[in-house]
């Protein structure tokens, strides 16, 4: 038997209902998945847990008013407004790297699929790479 492997943790308190999207790697392993919640005053409500199925196929993206940061074939693009440093770390395979962006276009071999925190000027983006 494997052993367990985190997903996600939050620490955020709220009062009201909060939606959650875990994106599960490998999608064709089995999964046995569980809840684990450390209580000290109120409660904890876990609510309607669905999986769905990715339509994704490989190119994952987000913009702002910054940076537009997308991934395809195992590869990190990024256009960036000025010369600034790049750290990417691989959630759930715990492993990290960095670059120096050149203004304009930029491309990041990436090591492998997951799900990966790009930090880039002080902000940081969730990027999946299937």
């Amino acid at each position: 038997m494997a052993d367990w492997q985190e997903l996600a943790t939050y620490n955020d308190l709220s009062s009201s209902w909060i939606k959650k999207e875990i994106t599960l790697l490998n999608p064709n392993e089995q999964y046995k998945l569980a809840v684990q919640g450390d209580l000290y005053y109120g409660g904890l409500y876990i609510d309607n847990i669905k999986i769905y199925e990715s339509t994704k196929t490989g190119l994952t993206s987000c913009k702002d008013d910054h940076y537009n940061l997308y991934i395809q074939n195992d590869q990190l693009y990024v256009d960036s407004p000025k010369c600034t440093e790049l750290t990417w770390t691989n959630v759930l395979a715990n492993l990290q790297g960095e670059s120096l962006l050149s203004i304009g276009s930029n491309c990041i071999p990436l090591p492998r699929k997951g799900i990966y925190l790009i930090t880039i000027g002080g902000k940081c983006y969730k990027i999946v790479n299937y």
